[in-house]
């Protein structure tokens, strides 16, 4: 019986760590396809800011980061050459945003894995 218990129990930390590796990885995948372009690699931009910036670029479901983002002018202007629907309105968008924020968060200037500490 405590052999079950023991199991179940590394089972259920192991599938939760790799879960997190999941959104990491899925977060990252998302700021090379999407942000890049605009604001270089992540190592350089995500670093910039810390956990809490983050946190607070993505209050409301990440309205407030995508209206920065629709509202410049750079943005317009890489939307209009590709001819493409704002990311920042798109279904993508909301479903990647906690993938992305994991991303971020991990990387940010605080944080313990940021290679500004390395």
């Amino acid at each position: 019986m405590k052999k079950i218990i023991l199991i179940s129990v590394l089972l259920t930390i192991s599938s939760s760590a790799y879960a997190k590796k999941i959104h990491y990885f899925s977060g990252q995948k998302e700021y090379l396809q999407q942000c890049r372009v605009c604001h270089g690699g992540s190592s350089v931009f995500v670093v910039n800011y810390t956990m809490k910036q983050w946190e607070d670029f993505m209050v409301n479901n990440g309205k407030d980061i995508g209206l920065r983002h629709i509202n410049s002018n750079q943005y317009k202007a890489i939307q209009a050459e590709k001819k493409l629907k704002p990311y920042f309105e798109t279904e993508r968008y909301q479903k990647r945003l906690p993938y992305m924020n994991v991303f971020l968060k991990r990387f940010a200037k605080d944080s313990t894995n940021s290679p500004l500490k390395k």
